[in-house]
């Protein structure tokens, strides 16, 4: 008789989770033997109003690099340029050739004050990832343990033990996939395999290209969060360790991927990350003349089959415009690539239930600092819940886009994505700005600030050794006229001297208050950061009030930061 209501138990038990399994879409006990119900039945079923997710995710990205954005009033090098702050190349949005982009923007919601809380690659996605201050990565502070001070870089590697938005997406039946850039740490990553100018045809050269791209694939196929995973960029092109043949922009090989995705996983909620490659840097056109076929997984035998225009036609059809400066061929490049993944979405019949998010890293103008390099284009488009043609006008960041993400799948958010994150979802679905940010934290090398809906304060406090390195250059300057190029970090610019550059990146030339230890400026007035307003008497109190805000984002983190 024990036995009999034993097994009873069992039953019943097994029945609940079945049932359980089944509310949730996550395919039911049959499903879960099978990893979770990946492949295995309709995940829809029961989860009625879940959208699928496609996350775009470009490289270096301007607010001037896409046609929705007014030079003028978004800060970016064509505004700072126009208006006669900086040096170099304007572009004219009419002639970037997003029509793909910008209808994302025109049937959806725009947000004007999104930022990433660390304006470099590695912790600018960990963030995305994790919903949390790159600070907090367990692989920074085993290189600056908590209760030191710490040099933020590109050491914010995302561990395979770690939660992330991709596993709380998977916990709630979603197939997740990613294609495109990785750049948060793999184990064969940046590691010089073969000769820059070798043949990828040769032999022994395919051998190695093959190994690496296989190591680094069931690096990230292991515990990162993914289910499909492929078409792969480990990190900046450059830094492969492949040939310069392979070492190129391809979003016709990612596009194919993507598209292959979506008609694989069409009748199951889904969530496609694709971080692209580009633009990196300004626009260039090198890309135009690369071969198709050449990938970082080595040379293909043919060219991928996907949506795309040929790069040929993206030429034609900028000339036909009458755009004579092929560099912004990229933009029609990354707008074609868009485009390619909007039109599989239609053509699959899931438009109206997709969340199409178009964002960027952070921008290429002050790159490596705090300042509005860290605010970027944001677009959402949502037809179900998304009023279109809405915009955003309140502080959100990456940190906020997991619990934005899962909050929209309708799961709960783990104490770890609200630790730092708050939802934005509410704003995005036009129901009030019940969890609107009053400011928001920033970190980037030896370097932190605090931003407001209308200030920004920015503390520069690199260590003793780099401040006498510092020193030393400023007095070298005013001998002999040459540009500073030690940065805030405390290293000089790693970029031959030849480039002509000043600090890493350039930025002592776009920010003209670069040097000074602290600053405060009017985002209202001054959206180009060239007024420093801070020690002016008027601005006493505010300076107090934001101080002692940054102070009380910085006691939170686990890195020591002295603000007096």
């Amino acid at each position: 008789m024990v036995v009999v209501f034993f097994y009873w138990g069992v039953f019943f038990m097994l029945r609940r989770e079945f049932l359980k399994r089944v509310a949730l879409g996550v395919g039911g006990i049959v499903g879960a033997a099978y990893g979770g119900g990946i492949g295995i039945g309709d995940r829809n079923v029961g989860v009625a109003g879940r959208p699928n997710i496609v996350f775009i995710l470009a490289d270096d990205l301007d607010f001037d690099e896409i046609g929705v954005y007014d030079n003028g009033k978004f800060p970016c090098r064509s505004g700072a340029v126009d208006g006669g702050y900086a040096k170099g190349f304007s572009y004219g949005n009419s002639d970037m050739g997003t029509a793909n982009i910008d209808s994302l923007a025109k049937d959806g919601a725009v947000a004007n004050r999104f930022y990433v809380t660390t304006s470099i690659c590695t912790p600018s996605r960990y963030s995305f990832f994790t919903g949390k201050y790159a600070s907090r990565c367990p692989a920074y502070q085993k290189e600056f343990p908590a209760g030191t001070q710490a040099n933020l870089a590109w050491q914010a590697h995302i561990a395979p033990d770690e939660d992330n938005v991709f596993k709380q997406l998977q916990g709630l039946g979603y197939v997740t996939g990613m294609f495109g850039k990785w750049h948060n740490g793999v184990p064969a990553g940046r590691v010089r395999k073969v000769r820059y100018d070798a043949d990828p045809l040769d032999g022994e050269v395919q051998k190695k290209v093959t190994e690496m791209y296989e190591t680094n694939i069931a690096y990230l196929k292991n515990g990162m969060g993914f289910d499909s995973v492929g078409r792969m960029h480990f990190s900046n092109k450059e830094e492969l360790g492949l040939p310069k043949a392979l070492a190129v922009h391809n979003l016709e090989w990612v596009a194919e991927g993507a598209e292959d995705f979506i008609e694989a996983n069409k009748n199951r909620p889904f969530m496609l990350y694709l971080p692209l490659t580009v633009p990196h840097g300004n626009y260039n056109k090198r890309f135009l003349k690369s071969d198709v076929r050449c990938t970082p997984a080595g040379k293909l035998a043919t060219e991928p089959k996907c949506g795309m225009a040929s790069r040929a036609e993206i030429a034609k059809r900028m000339k036909d415009l009458g755009v004579k400066d092929m560099r912004l061929a990229m933009a029609a490049y990354l707008d074609e690539f868009t485009g390619a993944v909007m039109k599989k979405i239609e053509d699959s019949g899931l438009r109206d239930n997709t969340l199409f998010i178009f964002t960027s890293d952070h921008q290429a103008r002050g790159k490596f600092t705090c300042y509005e390099s860290s605010r970027v284009p944001f677009i959402a488009r949502w037809p179900k819940r998304v009023k279109a043609g809405s915009e955003i006008d309140g502080l959100c960041a990456n940190i906020d886009v997991p619990a934005m993400l899962l909050e929209a799948a309708g799961g709960e958010v783990p104490a770890s994505m609200i630790e730092d994150g708050v939802s934005f979802y509410d704003q995005l679905v036009g129901k009030g700005d019940s969890n609107k940010r009053e400011s928001l934290f920033l970190e980037c090398a030896n370097i932190r600030a605090v931003v407001t809906e209308r200030y920004k304060y920015i503390a520069n406090r690199p260590g003793e050794a780099a401040l006498e390195a510092m020193a030393k250059e400023a007095e070298e300057f005013k001998r002999n006229g040459k540009k500073r190029r030690i940065s805030w970090d405390g290293t000089p610019n790693p970029h031959p001297i030849e480039w002509g550059e000043g600090v890493r990146y350039n930025s002592d030339a776009d920010f003209k208050c670069y040097f000074d230890v602290d600053q405060l400026y009017d985002l209202k007035e001054d959206v180009f950061e060239q007024n420093n307003l801070y020690g002016k008497d008027e601005y006493a109190g505010l300076i107090a009030k934001l101080r002692a805000m940054l102070k009380s984002y910085q006691e939170k983190l686990p890195h020591t930061f002295e603000i007096d």
